[in-house]
């Protein structure tokens, strides 16, 4: 969390008349409050005494400042000791005012006790940056809350990449005279992964080199004197040069675009170094309020270098570091009032892992190591389940719902379905007759259609009317009814008096391949209810079938399903090659081999092996239509039969010919025409037929999105929670989408298993960090 109190250009003499503050929450602003602060002429007062009695108790002292004026100081310690103790309550009263208070009141009802906030305060007045801001009552309740000082006029700089694998540090140790600076080397040199380069009273022009180097710096130290006249900062480089930030100006904007986040200032009177750096819009800096002795500057770099390192933000570290420095108060009073933080308010909160560069993913590293070895658990998890069909029934919804995403085709023009609808069984009773059926067949041989199929069964008959039926059928060589052998019924056996040739070549079964449905093909109307609530649609299509393994003993003959001798008859009238069976026992026609699916196939993990293929249905009518009616007024065009493949049959509900498919109900006969139109279309126009990755590849699939998906979470866990799950989310979003793509190839992809895993992960990782939302280190080793 980060509040921004704005002062403007208030001062403590004529106060503050216009206070804005705004609480930032990840980056947004989710409150703005306006207030003012009262003169406050006494603590203006209380602070310059404060000053002068600073310096006169440590006028015998060995501080880091050029210029000490300490002539003519008068000095008593109690005085002195009762000044520091009023400060903080002058300070305190001040903030106290009404039209302030109501601020600080919101600020404690949106705040928690153990958030991490930043309190930026900017103004125009450097009178107002002095002020030990540390002794606000409401920082000192928030054990994880640090102030920090800007001017009002900031920017955010972007920086260029950095290609340095260390945090590089330039220590510039300047004029030395009366103080020990090697301390604040041998505290730098005790970091870890740093790349540090001391210059030592370097003259300005050496200075001025190094900062220009094109490789960058993370972290500026100056170490020796300096001291502020108004808002302009000296620092002593050596015994003869002492120079500003402004005759640095232009080295150090280069060095601050090339990644210069941190500059510190171990030296005295450090409030002008700092009001001229935040116009560079540097991050971070960090100085010394008033003289600082010496042996207090050796140990504040100590404790802050030794914190931030440790793992402390920025800001935190400091904080550490001031409050260790009060254990030396009786010898050296008021030090930890000394240290102060300029900070952009551009910036976010600064860690020292975040000076180190974006380490590559490494099988090493632990929470890379966690992320493989969670993924490989998930993954294979998912992949076991899959096996033993637990997740079946859902996938193939799943399935059914991707399905219905794609977009529309056209309908296949090579197709007409004519429909026996409720009017004719109304009219000519039900089943129709046989002389209505030899009427619709002359009317169709007319127009010299490539192929009839009669999804009408047959089996007998009487009279004069059957015996004509028989005689078109045998004498017609494009005209195939049908039979069914996963029935008991006599009346799906074939049309009795047709020739053997006729029943075993010129028939097709209609047997339809209902999941979870005992027995595994046959027709709804006969077929047996499901034994469990499952998902009995038809997704599948059965080429061809030995009649000897059939589970009945029926006279169904043909090893041919409807569909697939309509399609045969047409490819080969068009003279496709070759129309046969590979080596591989596969049906090839012309350049495409109809694989058939095998045991484990996708989400089916127990099919039969027999000859079947999914079906690509379009997503609308598979061909055209026409009522019986229609076709019997001649009311039709006759471009719609010419050399197309005609598929008669019931639409009529009394038939109980319907079967529920991924696009809904629909009638038998359309499903043989949207399986004759698959085959006829993957040949002649390279349709995609619906395929599928192996078992192991479908598991490598599913590992390689948990993986991703863990690695992802994983360089998240630096992050507020709500990324995490925003990326999960957006992973979900994504495989959804890809899949769905991949479907419009015709590739059947696990769609489900990969939603779950993402899940899982995601909702694992969300868990830990919500259970444990201060102990990161699994994941940010």
């Amino acid at each position: 969390m980060k509040i921004i109190i704005n002062l403007g250009q208030g001062n403590l003499d004529n106060g503050c008349e216009s206070v804005i503050v705004q609480l930032l929450r990840d980056r947004h602003c989710v409150r703005q409050f306006s207030g003012s602060l009262p003169p406050a002429p006494k603590l203006a007062q209380l602070y310059s005494q404060w000053q002068l009695g600073y310096r006169a108790f440590y006028q015998e002292q060995e501080m880091r400042i050029g210029l000490l004026q300490t002539e003519g100081m008068r000095y008593s310690e109690a005085d002195f000791q009762k000044i520091c103790r009023q400060i903080p309550q002058q300070l305190n009263q001040w903030l106290g005012n009404e039209e302030f208070a109501n601020i600080e009141r919101a600020l404690r009802t949106d705040i928690q006790k153990d958030e991490s906030i930043q309190i930026i305060i900017t103004a125009a007045n450097l009178e107002l940056h002095q002020l030990p801001w540390q002794l606000w009552d409401f920082i000192e309740d928030y054990p994880q809350a640090e102030v920090s000082l800007n001017s009002l006029n900031w920017r955010k700089i972007k920086c260029t990449p950095r290609t340095h694998q260390k945090v590089r540090i330039l220590a510039v140790l300047g004029n030395s005279n009366g103080i020990d600076l090697q301390q604040d080397l041998i505290a730098l040199q005790s970091l870890p992964e740093t790349e540090l380069t001391t210059l030592i009273e370097p003259p300005l022009r050496q200075l001025n080199e190094y900062l220009w180097q094109p490789k960058g710096w993370d972290i500026l130290l100056f170490s020796g004197h300096s001291h502020s006249e108004l808002e302009a900062g000296y620092i002593y480089l050596n015994a003869t040069e002492n120079i500003t930030i402004a005759q640095l100006k232009y080295s150090l904007s280069k060095a601050i675009a090339r990644g210069l986040q941190i500059a510190i200032f171990n030296s005295c009177e450090g409030i002008g170094l700092a009001s001229e750096l935040a116009d560079l819009s540097i991050s971070y800096t960090v100085i010394m309020g008033e003289p600082v002795p010496d042996r207090i500057a050796q140990i504040f770099l100590q404790y802050f270098l030794t914190a931030f390192a440790g793992g402390k933000t920025f800001t935190l570290a400091v904080k550490e570091a001031r409050q260790k420095l009060a254990g030396w108060e009786i010898e050296y009073v008021c030090a930890s009032w000394l240290p102060a933080i300029w900070q952009n308010p551009a910036t976010e909160s600064l860690t020292w892992n975040d000076l180190l560069p974006e380490s590559k993913p490494s099988l090493s590293s632990s929470k890379y190591r966690l992320s493989l070895l969670g993924s490989f658990a998930v993954a294979s998890s998912i992949a076991i389940c899959r096996l033993l069909t637990f997740f079946e029934p859902l996938e193939l919804r799943s399935y059914d719902y991707l399905t219905r995403q794609r977009p529309a085709e056209i309908i296949d023009p090579r197709i007409l379905v004519v429909e026996i609808t409720e009017a004719n069984t109304n009219s000519d009773r039900y089943p129709i007759a046989d002389r209505v059926l030899v009427e619709a067949i002359e009317l169709l041989e007319k127009h010299q259609p490539a192929a009839i199929g009669l999804d009408v069964h047959r089996a007998n008959g009487t009279g004069s009317e059957y015996e004509a039926l028989i005689q078109r059928l045998e004498n017609n060589a494009h005209l195939f009814p049908v039979c069914a052998y996963g029935n008991t019924s006599n009346s799906y056996n074939p049309p009795q008096g047709l020739s053997q040739a006729k029943l075993r070549q010129q028939m097709g079964f209609s047997d339809l391949l209902i999941d979870n449905s005992p027995p595994s093909f046959g027709d709804r109307s006969v077929s047996p209810k499901p034994q469990f609530s499952a998902n009995p649609k038809v997704r599948r299509q059965l080429l061809s079938y030995d009649s000897n393994f059939a589970t009945t003993s029926l006279k169904c003959l043909t090893p041919y399903s409807l569909s697939f001798q309509l399609a045969f008859e047409y490819l080969q009238q068009q003279g496709i090659e070759p129309l046969k069976v590979t080596s591989e026992q596969q049906w090839q026609f012309g350049d495409i081999t109809l694989e058939q699916m095998q045991r484990r196939f996708a989400a089916y993990q127990q099919l039969d092996g027999s000859s079947q293929i999914p079906i690509n249905y379009r997503a609308s009518k598979p061909g055209n239509t026409i009522t019986l009616d229609q076709l019997r007024s001649g009311n039709i065009d006759p471009a719609w039969i010419a050399d197309r493949i005609i598929l008669l049959g019931y639409t009529a509900t009394v038939a109980q010919d319907y079967f529920d498919t991924p696009y809904g109900i629909m009638p038998g006969v359309w499903i043989h025409a949207h399986m004759t139109s698959q085959l006829i279309s993957a040949v002649e126009n390279e349709r995609p037929l619906i395929w599928a990755f192996p078992q192991w590849g479908d598991w490598l699939w599913l590992w390689g999105w948990s993986l991703a998906m863990a690695a992802i979470l994983a360089v998240l866990a630096k992050y507020p929670l709500y990324w995490s799950i925003l990326a999960g989310i957006i992973a979900i979003i994504i495989s959804d989408r890809i899949c769905l793509f991949l479907l419009i190839q015709g590739g059947w992809l696990p769609y489900l298993p990969t939603v779950l895993a993402l899940l899982i992960i995601t909702s694992t990782f969300v868990a830990y960090r919500a259970a444990k939302p201060f102990n990161h280190q699994l994941f940010t080793s």
